[in-house]
């Protein structure tokens, strides 16, 4: 807000992949966070008009409730990598993983036809 401007934060996001998730339009993203904010993924995306997928506390899926069919089985937010400066001797460590959404929505590489 204008009289408690918070700290500064800077999100990068890319879009890699479009689809669908029970009939409403989705992007998979890549987010690069600069900085390290409480919630700083969710609110950038929220504030943009992308709130993910699932978020039960920023998204629509709050409204729905967790008896709701619609209701996503968890929040699609997901680290698939994370290098971490470990104490010497390990020093640099990447951890990978697969992407754990990927039987829930077939992506395509571009967006829609009709989205601009």
């Amino acid at each position: 807000t204008n009289s408690n401007p918070g700290r500064s934060a800077v999100t990068y996001c890319t879009p890699v992949g479009y689809g669908e998730y029970l009939g409403k339009r989705v992007t998979k993203v890549l987010l690069e966070p600069s900085s390290g904010r409480r919630h700083q993924l969710r609110v950038h995306l929220l504030t943009a008009g992308f709130p993910i997928v699932g978020d039960a506390t920023y998204a629509l899926d709050s409204e729905l409730g967790p008896d709701d069919p619609s209701t996503p089985p968890r929040m699609f937010l997901h680290a698939w990598n994370l290098l971490i400066k470990l104490p010497a001797p390990i020093g640099l460590r990447l951890f990978e993983t697969e992407d754990p959404f990927k039987d829930f929505v077939e992506l395509s590489a571009s967006p829609p036809a009709d989205v601009s």
